[in-house]
């Protein structure tokens, strides 16, 4: 049997779950394989000496710094709004918002 929550707690986790959202951040290492995705795209193949090597392998290699700064760059630009974990937590919002309006709706 489940246990119904207070208004309180509700209105908790609620606020917990607001400030989350307002200090959403992305972390780079999510976004590796998009990036080093967009540099195939963008650069090919890199050709030296007739043999062919992977342009993120070789940015990475070559330029360690560059490599992070392009992908800190690449994250900067992506919209936070559109990515999986920040709709999720607005989902937790939404759900809570909803269970706390049942609550009052029960009190009165």
């Amino acid at each position: 049997m489940e246990t119904m929550r207070t208004i309180k707690e509700v209105k908790e986790e609620l606020e917990a779950k607001r400030k989350a959202l307002d200090n959403f951040e992305l972390d780079p290492d999510d976004f590796t394989d998009q990036y080093d995705e967009m540099l195939r795209e963008v650069d090919g193949d890199i050709k030296i000496g007739g043999c062919t090597y992977d342009a993120p392998t070789v940015l990475k290699e070559i330029d360690p710094t560059a490599y992070c700064c392009g992908l800190n760059d690449y994250v900067d630009s992506i919209d936070i709004t559109d990515t999986e974990g920040y709709k999720a937590i607005e989902e937790e919002i939404e759900e809570l918002e909803n269970e706390l309006n049942d609550l009052e709706d029960q009190e009165n």
